[in-house]
């Protein structure tokens, strides 16, 4: 069985760590972080006992097969667990959207596996920046459901006004909503793997709220200090 680390939050100038911590912030936003269950572990093992941690061997379609949730009661206990109620009626939501702002070239389509190893070939800056996700002419958020297959996913999110830093490692999967304030942190040393969906109005934008991020330098200047001294 793969070992997992915890998740991590800075919050306020505080760290919390593990999944009751780390729930006690993103629950202020509806949000919150849980082990991946124990089949998704099993599969997990599997696909990784030959040494394949980025799950290269399988296609995207393959990992999506294996790890998309598609039932309608694991999605809806998920946010009831973090306090959610979904916006939109059952009826009304599409299990495959796409943003249809981002920068050109780029194509997010969901559900998405990402594989980022360093330098992802597509434009990441609008994605580290501060965003909501709708759809603008009914204002109908985004439900965004994630688990980390490989490595760590450094998030940043908006919590009272202040912007906290979500490390999720390998082995957990995070939920949060289009109203909640985040950017993803995909820089030259990120290494990780995601079975990524975002579920609600089948076309949404990614819109830039403009808040500064004032943890997002730091941070980039600590992994690649600690990238250096794995050398």
């Amino acid at each position: 069985m793969p070992t997992t680390l915890e998740p991590t939050i800075l919050w306020k100038g505080l760290t919390y760590i593990g999944e009751v911590e780390c729930n006690s912030v993103l629950h202020l936003v509806h949000s919150g972080v849980t082990p991946m269950n124990k089949e998704d572990m099993k599969k997990l093992a599997k696909y990784t006992a030959n040494g394949d941690e980025t799950l290269s061997k399988l296609s995207d379609e393959e990992v999506l097969s294996e790890f998309e949730i598609t039932d309608q009661k694991t999605l809806e206990s998920i946010c009831t667990t973090h306090g959610r109620k979904m916006q939109m009626e059952w009826k009304d939501v599409s299990m495959k959207t796409k943003c249809i702002n981002t920068a050109e070239g780029t194509v997010l389509e969901y559900p998405k596996v990402f594989r980022i190893t360093g330098s992802p070939d597509f434009d990441t800056d609008f994605l580290a920046r501060l965003h909501i996700l709708r759809r603008k002419n009914n204002n109908a958020p985004g439900e965004e459901f994630v688990k980390i297959l490989h490595g760590t996913v450094t998030w940043f999110m908006c919590v009272e006004d202040e912007v906290a830093k979500v490390e999720v490692p390998k082995g957990w999967q995070i939920f949060y909503h289009g109203f909640v304030e985040h950017g993803a942190l995909l820089d030259t040393v990120a290494d990780f793997v995601t079975c990524t969906q975002i579920i609600g109005p089948s076309e949404w934008e990614l819109e830039a709220t403009g808040r500064e991020n004032p943890l997002l330098e730091d941070a980039k200047r600590s992994r690649l200090e600690a990238a250096a001294a794995k050398k």
